[in-house]
């Protein structure tokens, strides 16, 4: 449904833990003003995670969903 895991875990208890992300990204208002983009330029978006906990076999035993806020800058300035 989802694709390749982004990563595959295992808890200390030994249940697999698969982890999924998913990632958004907006430039920003300044990369097209002309000369201001050469020193600082970036983007803004979302991330969202999930990790599914499976049992010994091999159901969805835990679950759970994060979303927070990323942003990236790069150029002369930063």
């Amino acid at each position: 449904m989802f694709g390749d895991p982004l990563e595959i875990n295992y808890t200390d208890g030994g249940r697999e833990v698969w982890k999924y992300e998913f990632k958004t990204l907006h430039e920003n208002g300044e990369n097209y003003i002309p000369y201001y983009s050469a020193f600082s330029n970036g983007r803004h978006g979302k991330a969202k995670t999930v990790l599914l906990i499976f049992d010994d076999k091999g159901h969805v035993w835990h679950h759970t969903f994060a979303e927070s806020k990323i942003s990236t800058h790069s150029g002369v300035a930063d």
